[in-house]
């Protein structure tokens, strides 16, 4: 059940609200906890029993790791890896499981070792890496000594349950939500303003990414390197946007809905496009999972404490990593390692690289990015490469019909309203213009409005990051 489908907007999330509201306090977050596995069972039925199992584990290795630190820091350490263990493990069979063995089999082959048995794709449960980010990050920070162990099942379980977080994050950390687990209200202002910010997620999912989503589409369809020049870029900026509004948007709107329920969830994303660096762009794109990798990752390996080298070893190992956990194919493991390499050769010359101009550093990063997402997008690293080769092919300058028929008016105003609304122009006018508020409320209502609109006259709602 996506955020913006209309069973979700006119049944369940009115139902799940008003029965919250009416719902005894200590009663409140085993309703929350119920509703999210209902939630979660609607689109995965038979998966839901994964959730549940990695609820109770988790509940029970936070509290045997906090127990066992008494006695033995050593006990809490086995504690702590067994607990990542089996967490990493149910990630790892039903995300990368399919993944290895193909990869293992075509390395046979290459070896002139013929390997006759086919794999089958496992199923991926929806949402998988997210809540599992959550526990692996719950149980770390246990043994650090962050916080104390949730002692309440059902409390544990609405944290890592909680269902506008379930499938895609953001992935919120158990000491930014467990002020807010016992102690919480609903109130006026705050059920406005999430309404207000989910919304204006909603607005940015269905009418800029769903919008821009469909030239995306057709573009990248085309047979790897077929396409025009002007029809490859064409494919690459309408994707670049829709990738930005199609997350920010989903992002938007779980704050949004958490903070009606009086959880105050952290930014996910911050005007990314704006960054004149990869190193930038990375502390305004998918900030719960950066800052995830770099806290949980990135400083155990050791950080920049080491020297160059280890510094430069340990961001390639975080982003190849992250390009892994995007999902399992060698084209989001070169990804990240794409972006790997730049923000290394950004470190390695950061001096001289400050003195670029500013515009010109800010059309680097971009293009970087830009052509990142060919990667990210394309099915084999064989399509990302000749696509890639279009976007500077001048033998291709003369556009094909279907360039024709993508670039009307219509797409051209969503890709200038997406430009628009990549930069804070919001809070360049709310330091501009008085009563800026009141016209941030009509502006988000009219977007919720018109998307309704587009929901009903539309089937292409996808959600991207679903598959990762």
């Amino acid at each position: 059940m996506l955020f913006s489908s209309l069973i979700f907007l006119f049944a369940f999330f009115p139902i799940v609200f008003l029965g919250y509201c009416i719902t005894k306090k200590t009663a409140k977050n085993l309703f929350l906890l119920v509703a999210s596995i209902l939630f979660y069972a609607w689109g995965e039925p038979i998966y839901v029993v994964i959730i549940v199992i990695s609820i109770i584990i988790n509940y029970t290795f936070g509290i045997a790791i906090e127990k066992f630190y008494i006695k033995s820091c050593l006990l809490a350490r086995c504690m702590l890896i067994l607990g990542i263990v089996l967490n990493v493990s149910c990630l790892g069979y039903y995300k990368y499981a399919t993944f290895v063995v193909q990869t293992a089999i075509d390395l046979l082959r290459l070896l002139g070792i013929a390997y006759p048995v086919s794999t089958v794709a496992i199923q991926l449960p929806i949402g998988i890496s997210f809540f599992t980010f959550k526990a692996l990050a719950y149980l770390i920070d246990i043994y650090k000594k962050q916080f104390s162990a949730q002692k309440n099942i059902i409390d544990f379980g609405m944290y890592l349950a909680f269902f506008p977080q379930l499938l895609a994050g953001p992935i919120a950390r158990y000491q930014n939500f467990v002020e807010e687990i016992s102690n919480r209200s609903i109130t006026l202002s705050n059920i406005a303003l999430g309404l207000r910010i989910f919304s204006f997620g909603m607005a940015k999912k269905v009418l800029i990414a769903n919008s821009l989503g469909t030239i995306a589409d057709a573009a990248f369809a085309l047979p790897a390197g077929s396409a025009s020049l002007p029809l490859g870029w064409l494919g690459v900026v309408t994707y670049t946007l829709q990738i930005y509004f199609d997350f920010s948007g989903y992002s938007d709107m779980a704050i949004g809905l958490g903070l009606m329920f009086g959880f105050h969830t952290l930014q996910n994303f911050n005007y990314p496009y704006i960054a004149d660096s990869l190193t930038n762009f990375w502390r305004r794109w998918h900030i719960s999972l950066s800052t995830w990798f770099r806290d949980y990752l990135y400083i155990p390996l050791g950080g920049n404490r080491h020297g160059l080298v280890q510094t430069y070893r340990n961001l390639l190992i975080v982003f190849l990593a992250t390009g892994l956990w995007h999902g399992a194919s060698w084209n989001f493991v070169v990804w990240g390692g794409w972006h790997g390499l730049f923000l290394i050769l950004e470190r390695r010359f950061r001096d001289v690289y400050q003195k670029i101009p500013a515009a010109v550093r800010h059309g680097y990063a971009l293009l970087v990015v830009m052509l990142g997402w060919i990667l990210f997008r394309s099915n084999t690293l064989e399509e990302s490469v000749n696509y890639t080769k279009v976007l500077f092919d001048w033998s291709r300058i003369m556009p094909e019909p279907l360039f024709y028929e993508l670039i009307n008016a219509r797409t051209i105003f969503f890709i200038c309203l997406g430009c628009i609304f990549s930069v804070p122009v919001g809070e360049w006018l709310r330091g501009k213009v008085s009563n800026w508020w009141f016209y941030e409320t009509l502006f988000s209502w009219g977007g919720l409005g018109m998307s309704i609109v587009f929901l009903v006259n539309s089937t292409y709602t996808p959600f991207l990051y679903f598959r990762f």
